[in-house]
């Protein structure tokens, strides 16, 4: 993997409105959904797969589902994950962040936080959105 986008955020910050809209433009950019786990989609352009997974508000079911993944076999993967630290999600992506070879693989979090609830929701989310699909 050489990518892994992380959406961090409080809930209701816009984490999975922001990657259902990665979804929609990598779709419309050309990729294909090649396959499907529960909530996550894996995308496909020329050869280069994308995971998205656009929920991260369960530490047992976000376990369960990287148990199954070969990260390997991917370019990116994007995913949510709550952002306080003493929360079972973020631990689990703290330490699985903690495993990896950085020199494989850029860590890029996206502080959500910071974005949300200014009144702007629906264009902040596509504009990070743009700015995702532009990092992939």
């Amino acid at each position: 993997m050489e990518k892994f986008i992380v959406l961090a955020g409080s809930p209701n910050s816009g984490k999975t409105s922001t990657a259902d809209k990665v979804i929609k433009k990598l779709l419309s950019c050309g990729y294909k959904d090649v396959k499907r786990y529960d909530l996550s989609v894996v995308l496909e352009k020329d050869g280069k797969e994308i995971v998205v997974i656009p929920y991260g508000d369960y530490r047992k079911t976000l376990e369960d589902f990287f148990e199954r993944i070969d990260f390997e076999k991917y370019y990116a993967v994007v995913c949510c994950s709550h952002a306080t630290r003493g929360k079972q999600v973020f631990e689990f992506f703290h330490s699985f962040i903690g495993e990896l070879d950085l020199n494989k693989t850029q860590v890029i979090p996206i502080y959500k936080n910071l974005l949300c609830n200014h009144g702007k929701d629906d264009l902040e989310n596509e504009k990070t959105a743009d700015f995702i699909v532009s990092l992939l």
